[in-house]
């Protein structure tokens, strides 16, 4: 927390620093071509607004929501664009399909699916702490696929404590359990914490950054990329961090051991058994998630159906799938006659309109770049960088990101460095989208600090977890995150796009 006069300080250095880069921004630059070019007073405007943007986001000197909406405010009077080219950004068709999303995992959280989904697989794995810990962080990182991270560690919080308080009581083998049951508790909330950020890389509506980078690279690089083809290129670096985080955290940091407890099948069971019998209602929410999430894997099939020479689903889209749900939910009888419809206003204004505002800031940044020009100027800039091995270039932006993300949010992160990578890439002759996908799964990898997520934040606040273990564990797992993603970008997503 800012003390006041740091606060004040900050909010006046936010105009100070857009006026002294709208001001020291040359007029004229060397482009590409060798000819001169005007970098005009809108592109400046966009330049300076970026600046201020950018410390207020970092900083968090007043909510990130209120900082995205500077762009409605400044844009227009400084020549970068119109009112309606703003606004247009903040209902672009990601924002409509994250909405869509939140309102289905809120009605998952509302009739308690996703809980009784974690206890039905954690009854089924054994005993022993490595196969638990490993258990909880599959259930994570399926759950955060469709649940933001923040939701999922909220839900299986309660669980993993459960289990934690369990094993605190519990005997082993004759010696005392209190150093084991903490060493354990630790590795299995980490392992909640972790497993949630990264199973939110695996899809476009799995955490912030992923929407706004699948806009970006949809609106700005001219390159659609479906909810099917986001989980193609994402889920080989899910997968192999997720392996990566159980065994640095089982094998390494915590070394748990193999050795059986005891006491937790019994502690399950019976928050199992307060669950009661399935209901209708979590049947007709299932069975809207599973339609809607079929619909989104199958969506470039059902384009191409035709009947009696109609394409019945040619204009189908994401955002639309999600919308049709999310009206679904609100039709559809629960069958509880004191709760109405799967689901309410009520509960769907628990929807973060905060981040669709977030989004929108973003989304209007980034097209201010091109339509000014000052992508162009960036551009110049990047002239060396194909010097570089691809290899190393992509290693330095997922170093950068990663542990920019630590002290700042994702999302931030991502709006305000994404744009600009992809204008030096342009820059540089290199296709920006690998390097922009790159950046936005780096933003997920902000394992060490206690502030640098809400699911580190969550589990920090248990008391289980200090801040030292949280750094140990999380740089040597932001480290081969970092590995990961310039292995996997080289190996998979640059013959991708290289092919394309």
């Amino acid at each position: 927390m800012l003390d006041a006069n740091r606060r004040l300080l900050i909010l006046v250095a936010g105009p100070l620093l857009a006026t002294a880069v709208y001001l020291l921004l040359p007029v004229e630059y060397l482009a590409m071509d060798g000819s001169t070019a005007i970098l005009t007073p809108g592109a400046r405007g966009a330049a300076a607004v970026t600046a201020w943007m950018a410390l207020w986001w970092i900083t968090d000197v007043i909510p990130v929501y209120v900082t995205a909406l500077l762009p409605l405010a400044l844009f227009p009077p400084l020549g970068t664009a119109t009112i309606a080219d703003v606004a247009g950004a903040y209902g672009n068709p990601m924002i409509f399909l994250f909405f869509g999303g939140f309102i289905l995992a809120l009605a998952l959280e509302r009739w308690g699916l996703h809980r009784r989904l974690a206890l039905s697989v954690l009854r089924r794995v054994g005993s022993r702490p490595d196969y638990i810990v490993g258990a909880f962080m599959g259930i994570a990182a399926f759950t955060s696929l469709w649940v933001t991270n923040t939701a999922t560690t909220l839900v299986l919080l309660p669980v993993a404590t459960s289990v934690v308080d369990t094993l605190a009581t519990a005997g082993h083998a004759g010696q005392s359990a209190e150093p084991r049951a903490a060493m354990i508790g630790t590795a299995l909330l980490l392992g909640v914490a972790y497993a949630a950020s990264i199973g939110g890389m695996g899809s476009i509506i799995g955490t912030t950054p992923n929407v706004f980078v699948a806009s970006f690279i949809g609106s700005q690089l001219q390159h659609e990329i479906s909810f099917i083809g986001w989980m193609k290129l994402a889920l080989p670096l899910v997968l192999v961090l997720l392996l990566a985080a159980w065994l640095l955290l089982t094998r390494v940091v915590f070394r748990l051991g193999s050795e059986p407890l005891t006491g937790t099948h019994e502690q399950l069971d019976r928050l199992a058994a307060q669950l009661g019998a399935v209901t209708r209602a979590e049947k007709l929410t299932a069975g809207v998630f599973l339609i809607t999430a079929a619909a989104w894997v199958f969506r470039s099939t059902l384009v191409e159906v035709s009947v009696a020479g109609v394409q019945p689903f040619a204009g189908i889209t994401d955002a639309g799938i999600a919308i049709g749900a999310a009206i679904l939910l609100f039709v559809l009888p629960s069958g509880h006659a004191d709760r109405g419809f799967l689901m309410d206003w009520p509960t769907a204004t628990r929807v973060p309109w905060g981040l669709l505002l977030l989004f929108g800031g973003g989304l209007s940044l980034a097209a201010s770049f091109e339509r000014t020009g000052l992508a162009s100027y960036i551009v110049a800039q990047g002239t060396g960088l194909d010097q570089l091995p691809t290899w190393l270039l992509v290693m330095c932006v997922a170093t950068v990101v990663a542990f920019l993300s630590e002290i700042a949010s994702n999302l931030a992160t991502t709006t305000t460095v994404v744009p600009v990578l992809a204008s030096l890439a342009i820059g540089a002759g290199l296709d920006p989208v690998p390097l922009v996908l790159a950046a936005c799964f780096a933003a997920s990898c902000a394992f060490m600090l206690p502030v640098a997520t809400p699911p580190n934040a969550i589990v920090y606040g248990t008391g289980l977890v200090s801040a030292g273990q949280m750094a140990r564990a999380g740089f040597l797992l932001n480290v081969l995150g970092i590995v990961f993603i310039t292995a996997v970008t080289c190996g998979i997503i640059i013959p991708i796009f290289g092919a394309n």
